[in-house]
């Protein structure tokens, strides 16, 4: 086994995986220990279904990114005041595009969101 090394870490690049979105190309990353934290900190006394729909907007804007892994969006605020606009059926949809991504239950979120309309 090789040993693991500063240049491993300098060359290291977040998986981007290509998601489908409204018939275009899209891209997802896995969630950074940064993004992990943001998201943490913004469900931090939460459980699972108390989740707003803002939380669940901040967590996707967090995942979403341009084909080399760079964030689509100057900040997680920014991004979840764009992804406002969309429709409940195309933000459930882009919520299951990037749970793929990170291994997460898009029927939780499924629950959470419908609880509110």
């Amino acid at each position: 086994m090789d040993e693991f090394t500063v240049g491993d870490l300098e060359n290291y690049t977040v998986e981007v995986i290509p998601i489908t979105f409204k018939g275009k190309r899209a891209y997802a990353r896995a969630l950074t220990f940064d993004g992990q934290m943001a998201v943490g900190n913004k469900f931090k006394g939460k459980l699972g279904d108390e989740a707003s729909p803002d939380d669940l907007r901040f967590m996707v804007a967090c995942l979403l990114c341009n084909a080399e892994g760079e964030l689509m969006f100057d900040s997680p605020e920014k991004g979840a005041a764009l992804l406002k606009k969309l429709s409940s059926e195309d933000m459930l949809e882009l919520i299951d595009q990037t749970n793929k991504v990170n291994g997460q239950d898009i029927e939780h979120e499924k629950k959470s969101l419908s609880q509110i309309r």
